[in-house]
């Protein structure tokens, strides 16, 4: 698709937000209504069901992933990839997670080490 075939509506949506005022949004917008129209027990139920099925998937299923296996290990190599960017990643170059960039290397090698002692283990188990 061209580039010039969005141009209508690119310049649509410029001049929608070049007139929108978040002033008067923000006044029209009570969050403590919106707070307590929320049940608690629903949102946890939902998020504990999302979370399961993921685990659930993430057990059973098969990966498309590539060369890593699991979610872990795919977060494992991007942040070590990250460490050979040419130029500083922003988490990397950040100095309130300098702390934090130690605990996620050590993480990062660890869980790389565990999917290479897993490589010669059946991963995938038929139901």
């Amino acid at each position: 698709m061209s580039s010039y075939a969005l141009a209508p509506l690119v310049y649509q949506l410029q001049q929608g937000l070049n007139n929108f005022d978040l002033r008067q949004f923000a006044s029209r917008v009570d969050l403590s209504r919106l707070v307590n129209q929320f049940d608690i027990k629903t949102v946890g139920f939902v998020a504990v069901a999302i979370i399961s099925v993921l685990l659930i998937l993430q057990l059973f299923g098969k990966s498309y992933v590539g060369p890593a296996r699991n979610l872990v290990a795919s977060a494992a190599h991007s942040w070590q990839d990250s460490r050979d960017l040419p130029y500083d990643h922003p988490a990397r170059a950040s100095r309130n997670l300098e702390s934090v960039n130690h605990v996620l290397d050590a993480l990062a090698d660890a869980a790389i080490k565990w999917e290479e002692s897993n490589t010669n283990e059946v991963t995938h188990r038929a139901l």
